[in-house]
């Protein structure tokens, strides 16, 4: 009789223990809710994720080397691209070409830029197909980003980006 008793309480504190295990992987399950649904309202709202990328494509531009974009402007009135360039190598060094790509196609700014060390320059870019022609202000343009320079006697050296550079067309 005893031991009937002994494995009769045994057994309710089993089923409090399991209850407990439960009631963790519910609370578990709707944190995991709660996280995918704000995952999803932060994709899903395009101005949130859009600046985002903006912010993460200039912190990347801005520290790469040897050359740096330290700001970049898009005018949807002109369709002109204007890139500020910084010599962040700490050395004299010459920009032979610049080339920017988008939407399929490849436009240069073979005018020379001459960068002592710290030397900002401008660099512009007006072509039909950018795309922040007519009226697109706020939507963002993506562009990939070739430079062709020179240092010391080395020539044709190169600097391509292994992320696009992203501007908000204003």
């Amino acid at each position: 009789m005893i031991d009937m008793v002994e494995r009769i309480g045994q057994g309710s504190t089993g089923c409090k223990a399991g209850q407990g295990s439960t009631e963790y992987l519910v609370i578990l399950g709707v944190a995991l809710i709660v996280a995918l649904v704000v995952v999803g309202l932060l994709g899903y709202f395009p101005g949130i994720s859009g600046d985002m990328q903006i912010s993460e494509s200039k912190t990347y531009w801005s520290t790469s080397q040897p050359f740096a974009i330290s700001d970049a402007k898009q005018s949807s009135d002109d369709n002109t691209l204007q890139l500020v360039v910084v010599n962040s190598a700490g050395i004299y060094l010459e920009i032979s070409n610049f080339t920017v790509s988008a939407l399929g196609a490849n436009y240069s700014n073979a005018t020379r830029l001459y960068f002592l060390p710290g030397d900002r320059n401008v660099a512009n870019f007006r072509s039909p197909p950018f795309n922040c022609t007519g009226g697109n202000a706020g939507r963002t343009a993506s562009y990939g980003i070739t430079i062709t320079y020179d240092q010391d006697q080395l020539a044709g050296k190169r600097q391509a980006g292994s992320k696009p550079l992203l501007v908000k067309c204003s």
